[in-house]
């Protein structure tokens, strides 16, 4: 362990632990990775296949009927949606409670995440039969004179999946900007790669401008993210809730289906990083205290879920219901009770094991522990989705359900492409937080700054030019330089590998107006979402008297007016983010100074602006406790 206690093993040099990271990608195309990319790719065609043959078929070469309508493919579109949670749960909410355990592991769960989103929204456009007209689900004024049916969840569904996967890959390709950056001034890297990586930063310089925006938009981001965790798995299960099906017409299900997504998606995300930290040596910073801090969180979750199996149970019972009585001893005794039980001993009985600190700290048997758990989430959808519609109110209507070889083909490729992607994120980006292991690693004191033996500083440039650049080895050395240099009135720039504390105020940069921008941007969306689409068609342009209902109902509007406003809200962030710091801009003239590559790995550099005052000499700077100073070019 580091000398703090820290969560890194080891103490590390940052330009080592850079190089380290970002040698990942080129390290991961080995035989086993090549073997493995074949093998999703042949599922990943099983997925085409299966999709060109189901359009032009139709969905009856699946094993649904009347009365089991929604069969596999609404099983797979919970289950993975259910996945995607898990990303927003590490990056966003962790990084609201400053977590920092999370910096090791959030660009893995944010790519399961988005990857996983993908997957979750392929099933209904497919189960509707007829995925070619999917937008009759968006609002848009057509010739019939028909909008959404605002009531609907599954409309819901449509907003919300869409606001949750775009924010999520805003949120995950904002912490990834940095790491591009390092991508592109590393001397070693592939010549294409250093192309795409440069225009994947945007001109990212590092400078205090740029750390002060990003970090409060990455910030504004994760708040907006968490009451989408909420909200996409209460609405998904909202389909369910508002259906008149005995096992379903339940008030529990919103926060029965939150803690089963969190559950199945750190689940997927401890299935993932055990071999991925084995694969790649990379067990000194994903560590044990992270696989444990995981297995907490699947514990916490895995009894949410089993509270919520035995509160089903007890309603059905202390209900007295007839029909909710013979659906529970359906599960219990049923046809379906193997699958039923099979549930309980994955998600409850296996679980139980996480009570115990060496099955959380060992990869092993966390491993096994997290693959019984995926096994158990996807099964207990399947008897959710199909177990309560093959016993409905009329006993002349039951029928059974058994999926076909299309249903399987279908799963089995949507799996593939889970790998694939998964696999060539790996090989082309990286996959660990870079800059926030190392802000992690200074506040540790696992993380060293100090020159490397024999460095020379560029040489000085031409006099007269008034530009001074300097090196700093402590971020505590070039805070005091600023500092003294700002009372001067010196004009500064400042060039980081990660966002230093207090370099805000020391620059005098002053608070960031994104809240304000982002918060008007939240306003007109809810005002969009509220008048200008759902009033305006419901209420004013096509009224629809659906059984006698109020046609303007505040309540049934909310999803998507709080849908809207967090669309807009990210997309003004993004927006306001950019303007804020110059980019994109894929060449400016800092870009030519001498080392200042170097300040996306591991050096902390200083620029004097000549301005008005008079020259700075670079001695100066030194006395300041820089490690060097020079005279630059203009």
């Amino acid at each position: 362990m580091s000398s703090s206690g820290g969560l890194l093993e080891g103490r590390h040099e940052a330009g080592a632990l850079t190089a380290r990271l970002l040698d990942v990608p080129q390290a991961s195309a080995r035989p086993g990775w090549w073997l493995a990319v074949g093998v999703c790719l042949l599922l990943t065609i099983l997925l085409l296949g299966s999709v060109a043959t189901l359009f032009a078929f139709g969905v009856g070469l699946w094993g649904i009927k009347v009365p089991v309508a929604w069969g596999l493919a609404i099983t797979n579109f919970v289950w993975w949606i259910g996945i995607g949670h898990a990303g927003t749960l590490i990056s966003a909410v962790l990084l609201l409670f400053r977590q920092r355990w999370r910096n090791s592991i959030n660009r893995f769960a944010e790519a399961m995440t988005l990857f996983a989103v993908l997957n979750a929204a392929l099933f209904p456009l497919l189960h509707l039969g007829r995925p070619n007209v999917f937008y009759y689900m968006l609002p848009y004024p057509n010739r019939l004179g028909l909008w959404p049916q605002w009531g609907s969840p599954l409309v819901w569904d449509a907003f919300a999946v869409m606001t949750y996967g775009l924010v999520s890959l805003l949120f995950w390709y904002l912490g990834l900007i940095p790491d591009l950056a390092s991508v592109r001034d590393r001397a070693a890297s592939r010549g294409w790669v250093r192309r795409l990586a440069a225009l994947g930063a945007l001109g990212w310089r590092g400078t205090g401008e740029h750390w002060r925006t990003h970090q409060t938009l990455y910030l504004l981001l994760a708040g907006l993210a968490t009451p989408l965790v909420v909200s996409v798995h209460s609405i998904v299960a909202v389909d369910f809730a508002r259906a008149l099906v005995p096992g379903w017409h339940s008030t529990v299900f919103p926060p029965y289906f939150v803690a089963g997504a969190i559950y199945s998606g750190l689940a997927m995300l401890v299935t993932i990083l055990v071999p991925f930290r084995a694969i790649f040596g990379l067990r000194d910073l994903i560590t044990a205290r992270h696989l444990d801090a995981l297995g907490k969180l699947m514990l916490a979750s895995g009894t949410l879920v089993a509270y919520g199996y035995g509160i089903e149970l007890f309603a059905a019972w202390k209900g007295g219901e007839a029909v909710e009585v013979t659906q529970a001893a359906y599960r219990l005794g049923g046809e379906i009770a193997p699958l039923y039980w099979a549930t309980l001993i994955c998600n409850v009985l296996v679980a139980q094991a996480l009570w115990i600190p060496a099955v959380r700290r060992r990869p092993r048997r966390l491993f096994a522990v997290a693959c019984a758990v995926n096994v158990g989430m996807w099964l207990e959808r399947y008897v959710i989705v199909t177990g309560s519609l093959s016993r409905g109110f009329l006993p002349a209507s039951w029928d059974g359900y058994l999926p076909t070889a299309w249903d399987w083909a279908l799963f089995a490729g949507t799996l593939g492409l889970f790998g694939l992607l998964l696999l060539l994120f790996v090989r082309l980006l990286p996959s660990v937080s870079i800059y926030e292991l190392k802000e992690l690693g200074r506040e540790e004191g696992a993380l060293e700054l100090e020159p490397a033996a024999g460095e020379r500083p560029p040489p000085p440039a031409a006099a007269g030019s008034g530009r001074v650049l300097a090196a700093f080895s402590e971020p505590a050395r070039l805070l005091e330089a600023i500092r003294a240099l700002r009372a001067e009135g010196r004009a500064l720039v400042s060039f980081t590998p990660w966002p230093v504390r207090g370099l805000s105020q020391a620059l005098e940069l002053g608070p960031s107006r994104l809240p304000w921008v982002m918060l008007a941007a939240a306003a007109g969306g809810a005002l969009l979402g509220y008048l200008g689409l759902q009033v305006a068609s419901s209420v004013w342009l096509f009224p629809q008297d659906v059984g006698g209902r109020p046609l303007h109902s505040w309540a049934r509007f909310l999803p998507v007016t709080f849908e809207c406003a967090v669309l807009c809200a990210a997309l003004a962030g993004c927006l306001g983010f950019l303007r804020s710091a110059g980019l994109p801009r894929l060449h400016h003239p800092d870009f030519e100074l001498p080392a200042v590559e170097r300040a996306t790995h591991d050096r902390l550099l200083l620029l004097v602006e000549p301005g008005e005052l008079a020259p700075l000499a670079p001695g100066r700077l030194e006395d300041l406790g820089a490690l060097w100073a020079r005279e630059v070019d203009a």
